[in-house]
């Protein structure tokens, strides 16, 4: 993921079969929530078709959503 995103914080957390993805990327400025999911969701298309990833949680956000977030209490999570 760090290849196709590599301005991408990027915390994940696997419970069994599940994914909850937490992505934080200035690309993600000006799209919609399926527009930033989308190319995070292509990647793992085959472990979630094969069933290997039975749920995929993804919260994907702007450096300033987060931080605006973070001073609002939130949880949302940024590395650094």
């Amino acid at each position: 993921m760090q290849i196709l995103m590599p301005d991408a914080q990027i915390n994940i957390l696997a419970l069994g079969n599940a994914i909850d993805m937490h992505v934080v990327s200035a690309r993600f400025a000006g799209k919609s929530t399926q527009e930033r999911q989308r190319p995070i969701k292509a990647m793992f298309s085959g472990d979630l078709f094969s069933g290997r990833i039975g749920t995929l949680s993804i919260n994907a956000y702007t450096p300033d959503e987060c931080a605006f977030g973070m001073a609002l209490g939130e949880t949302c999570w940024q590395a650094g």
